[in-house]
């Protein structure tokens, strides 16, 4: 099989992203990464395509002279639904067409060129729809947009913002031509994560064995790392959270298995079929979004 490696673009798409350097296994994700760039009314800040939970900002400045006084910087967030009235079915989601900004109740630290901003609790004087849920006063803020606030023009040289996610780092085997099916050359995107590197996977079928951070994140977290496998005729994402915790899924219509090297997952899934992915057989996925290209 010939593998087509395309993960030297990616990996530079991802590495602008977050720096120039990559970031290290054991080190806080910093979500602006996962964002796009944005500015509001001259106000810079991050936009994202899920809510992400925040717990601390962070602004760098060129020289502590330039950290602004006081209230002349704030950090504000877009409020839509979030915390939603609790009912049967359908719950409310925040939309990034409907809302307000509102300043973030924070303690504010100065570390040299770095200004820290600590969340406090949450209270109904600072978000309204806290009443929707008495008792509620979580010291994260889960929203889509967030902006920095300058009483006179913004001069930064980065933004960061931070929840409750770590880099994590791991070894991905993907396999294609499994059971008979056709072998194609694949290739590999990372959402919410950073493909390192890549080498062939010496194996039957042959493969490749990525080198990825993914992130380690709260239950139900849209920090979730999604792994694409891109084919001739199809893609298809898959959760590493599903590889990692069943050490292997087994997309059984286009004959691609994609394992936890790190785990010791067997490299070859056997030829029948099964009901447990961690045993190494050729099982479907829950949780595996397909595509096919025309």
């Amino acid at each position: 099989m010939k593998v087509r490696l395309l993960f030297g673009c990616f990996l530079l798409a991802a590495l602008q992203l977050v720096g120039a350097e990559a970031p290290h296994s054991g080190e806080e994700v910093d979500l602006a990464a996962f964002g796009r760039t944005r500015t509001w009314d001259g106000n810079p800040g991050i936009e994202w395509d899920e809510p992400r939970v925040v717990r601390r900002v962070e602004v760098d400045f060129a020289g502590a002279v330039n950290i602004p006084a006081g209230s002349a910087l704030s950090v504000e967030y877009w409020v839509s639904n979030w915390p939603p009235l609790p009912r049967g079915g359908w719950t409310k989601t925040d939309t990034p067409w409907q809302g307000e900004w509102r300043k973030i109740m924070a303690r504010r630290e100065v570390n040299g060129e770095r200004a820290i901003f600590r969340f406090q609790p949450l209270s109904e004087l600072e978000n309204p729809n806290t009443k929707n849920v008495p008792g509620f006063s979580p010291s994260f803020r889960k929203t889509l947009k967030l902006r920095l606030r300058f009483s006179g023009a913004p001069a930064f040289s980065r933004l960061r913002a931070y929840g409750s996610s770590w880099w994590r780092y791991r070894e991905i085997n993907i396999q294609s031509g499994c059971e008979g099916k056709e072998s194609v050359p694949i290739s590999a995107t990372a959402y919410n994560g950073i493909i390192l590197g890549s080498h062939p996977l010496e194996a039957n079928p042959q493969g490749v064995r990525f080198s990825i951070l993914y992130t380690e994140h709260d239950p139900g977290s849209d920090d979730r790392t999604i792994l694409t496998i891109h084919g001739a005729e199809y893609e298809f994402g898959v959760s590493l959270d599903d590889v990692i915790e069943r050490k292997g899924v087994y997309v059984k219509p286009f004959g691609v298995f994609v394992g936890d090297a790190s785990a010791g997952t067997p490299t070859r899934p056997q030829t029948s079929t099964g009901t447990d992915a961690a045993s190494g057989l050729c099982v479907p996925s829950r949780r595996i979004v397909l595509g096919w290209r025309r």
